[in-house]
Protein backbone atom coordinates (compact mmCIF):
# COMPACT_ATOMS: atom_id res chain seq x y z
CA UNK A 1 0.00 0.00 0.00
CA UNK A 2 0.80 3.71 -1.16
CA UNK A 3 4.27 5.36 -1.25
CA UNK A 4 6.01 4.99 2.51
CA UNK A 5 9.04 7.44 1.50
CA UNK A 6 9.75 9.85 -1.01
CA UNK A 7 11.60 6.78 -2.36
CA UNK A 8 8.62 4.92 -3.51
CA UNK A 9 8.43 2.10 -1.08
CA UNK A 10 5.55 -0.39 -0.49
CA UNK A 11 4.29 -1.93 2.29
CA UNK A 12 2.91 -5.46 1.45
CA UNK A 13 0.19 -7.90 3.05
CA UNK A 14 -0.14 -11.22 2.04
CA UNK A 15 -2.76 -13.55 3.60
CA UNK A 16 -0.89 -16.52 1.52
CA UNK A 17 -4.06 -19.39 1.53
CA UNK A 18 -6.93 -18.49 3.30
CA UNK A 19 -8.97 -21.51 4.72
CA UNK A 20 -12.31 -20.62 6.29
CA UNK A 21 -14.73 -22.96 8.97
CA UNK A 22 -17.46 -23.02 10.50
CA UNK A 23 -18.81 -24.22 13.85
CA UNK A 24 -22.23 -23.22 13.97
CA UNK A 25 -24.73 -23.88 17.41
CA UNK A 26 -27.15 -26.51 16.95
CA UNK A 27 -29.18 -26.05 19.55
CA UNK A 28 -29.59 -24.46 23.15
CA UNK A 29 -28.39 -25.60 25.96
CA UNK A 30 -30.78 -26.38 28.92
CA UNK A 31 -30.54 -24.38 31.95
CA UNK A 32 -28.83 -26.91 34.72
CA UNK A 33 -27.26 -29.30 31.64
CA UNK A 34 -24.11 -27.41 32.15
CA UNK A 35 -21.86 -25.51 34.02
CA UNK A 36 -21.78 -21.99 33.38
CA UNK A 37 -18.21 -22.35 31.83
CA UNK A 38 -19.64 -24.78 29.51
CA UNK A 39 -22.17 -22.59 27.88
CA UNK A 40 -20.00 -19.65 27.42
CA UNK A 41 -18.73 -21.82 24.95
CA UNK A 42 -21.79 -23.46 23.38
CA UNK A 43 -23.81 -20.01 22.87
CA UNK A 44 -21.05 -18.53 20.17
CA UNK A 45 -21.75 -19.69 16.65
CA UNK A 46 -17.62 -19.76 15.50
CA UNK A 47 -16.14 -19.25 12.19
CA UNK A 48 -12.47 -20.55 11.97
CA UNK A 49 -10.12 -18.79 9.75
CA UNK A 50 -6.68 -20.54 8.98
CA UNK A 51 -4.48 -18.16 7.08
CA UNK A 52 -1.02 -20.25 5.71
CA UNK A 53 1.75 -18.21 4.29
CA UNK A 54 1.20 -14.99 5.94
CA UNK A 55 3.60 -12.41 5.40
CA UNK A 56 4.40 -8.63 5.68
CA UNK A 57 6.70 -6.80 3.20
CA UNK A 58 8.18 -3.47 3.27
CA UNK A 59 9.67 -3.13 -0.46
CA UNK A 60 11.99 -0.03 -1.22
CA UNK A 61 11.86 1.51 -4.41
CA UNK A 62 13.48 -0.98 -7.40
CA UNK A 63 12.66 -4.44 -5.24
CA UNK A 64 9.80 -6.04 -6.63
CA UNK A 65 7.35 -8.20 -4.75
CA UNK A 66 7.71 -11.38 -6.95
CA UNK A 67 11.25 -11.48 -6.03
CA UNK A 68 10.35 -10.92 -2.35
CA UNK A 69 7.20 -13.05 -1.93
CA UNK A 70 7.87 -16.67 -2.51
CA UNK A 71 11.00 -16.56 0.46
CA UNK A 72 9.64 -17.47 3.07
CA UNK A 73 12.34 -14.65 5.41
CA UNK A 74 14.43 -11.87 3.83
CA UNK A 75 15.76 -8.26 4.69
CA UNK A 76 12.39 -7.17 3.25
CA UNK A 77 10.33 -8.83 5.55
CA UNK A 78 9.08 -7.32 8.78
CA UNK A 79 6.98 -10.41 9.57
CA UNK A 80 8.24 -13.58 7.59
CA UNK A 81 6.27 -15.97 6.41
CA UNK A 82 4.23 -17.73 9.08
CA UNK A 83 1.20 -20.03 10.05
CA UNK A 84 -2.28 -17.85 12.05
CA UNK A 85 -5.59 -19.07 13.29
CA UNK A 86 -8.20 -16.42 14.20
CA UNK A 87 -11.65 -17.75 16.18
CA UNK A 88 -14.45 -14.98 15.56
CA UNK A 89 -17.51 -16.31 17.65
CA UNK A 90 -21.09 -14.51 17.70
CA UNK A 91 -23.29 -14.83 19.95
CA UNK A 92 -26.62 -16.45 19.17
CA UNK A 93 -28.34 -15.07 22.26
CA UNK A 94 -28.76 -11.01 23.04
CA UNK A 95 -28.15 -10.91 26.85
CA UNK A 96 -26.87 -8.00 28.64
CA UNK A 97 -23.70 -10.19 30.44
CA UNK A 98 -22.39 -12.22 27.70
CA UNK A 99 -20.15 -10.45 24.80
CA UNK A 100 -21.95 -10.26 21.44
CA UNK A 101 -18.88 -11.23 19.99
CA UNK A 102 -15.26 -12.54 20.22
CA UNK A 103 -11.65 -12.78 18.54
CA UNK A 104 -8.99 -14.75 18.93
CA UNK A 105 -5.81 -15.16 17.39
CA UNK A 106 -3.05 -17.82 17.23
CA UNK A 107 0.08 -17.22 15.64
CA UNK A 108 2.18 -20.18 15.15
CA UNK A 109 5.74 -17.80 15.01
CA UNK A 110 6.08 -13.95 15.39
CA UNK A 111 9.19 -12.63 14.22
CA UNK A 112 9.21 -8.78 13.90
CA UNK A 113 12.42 -7.29 12.41
CA UNK A 114 12.28 -3.22 12.36
CA UNK A 115 15.27 -1.09 12.33
CA UNK A 116 15.07 2.83 12.82
CA UNK A 117 15.08 3.82 9.67
CA UNK A 118 11.92 1.27 8.99
CA UNK A 119 10.34 2.48 11.74
CA UNK A 120 10.46 5.69 11.38
CA UNK A 121 9.20 5.43 7.26
CA UNK A 122 5.98 3.91 9.24
CA UNK A 123 5.32 6.53 11.41
CA UNK A 124 5.40 8.88 8.38
CA UNK A 125 3.37 6.65 6.26
CA UNK A 126 0.60 6.58 9.29
CA UNK A 127 1.00 10.05 10.03
CA UNK A 128 -0.41 11.34 6.65
CA UNK A 129 -3.00 8.62 6.14
CA UNK A 130 -6.20 10.44 5.68
CA UNK A 131 -8.57 9.73 8.88
CA UNK A 132 -12.15 10.55 9.04
CA UNK A 133 -12.94 13.14 11.50
CA UNK A 134 -15.94 14.07 13.29
CA UNK A 135 -18.05 17.26 11.88
CA UNK A 136 -18.56 19.64 14.14
CA UNK A 137 -22.05 20.01 12.74
CA UNK A 138 -22.27 16.17 14.03
CA UNK A 139 -24.59 15.76 17.29
CA UNK A 140 -24.74 12.79 19.42
CA UNK A 141 -28.59 11.30 18.77
CA UNK A 142 -30.92 12.24 21.93
CA UNK A 143 -33.17 9.62 23.56
CA UNK A 144 -31.55 6.57 22.12
CA UNK A 145 -31.11 3.90 25.48
CA UNK A 146 -27.67 2.57 25.93
CA UNK A 147 -27.31 -1.49 25.04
Amino acid sequence: YGQMANGGSNLAMDCGQLLIESAMVEELPRPGSLSPEEIQQKIYDKFLLTFSGVQLVLLPQGVSWSSVSEEPSSEHHLIPKTKMKVTLSTSILQLQDVPAWKIEAFVKCAKLSLSDSKLSAMIDFLRDLPLPSRSKGMQSPRGRGTR
